[in-house]
């Protein structure tokens, strides 16, 4: 039984290669982190507006 071993050319186009997919995993982990952020601050925003109705929906029905 034989093993290739790849040419030094084709083991650094791997490398190449796995450093772009990684490099794209990266920025598309970065890119879920910030729209997250957005959609929390977003919920915090739809919390605090439904606080302040409910407190003039109060007030006026006092």
């Amino acid at each position: 039984m034989r093993t290739t071993i790849p040419a030094p050319d084709a083991e650094e186009d791997n490398r190449l290669q796995m450093n772009r997919i990684r490099a794209q995993l990266i920025g598309a982990f970065k890119e879920q982190l910030e729209m997250r952020r957005s959609l929390v601050e977003l919920e915090n925003t739809n919390i605090e507006l439904h606080v302040d109705t409910s407190r003039h929906l109060l007030t006026i029905a006092e």
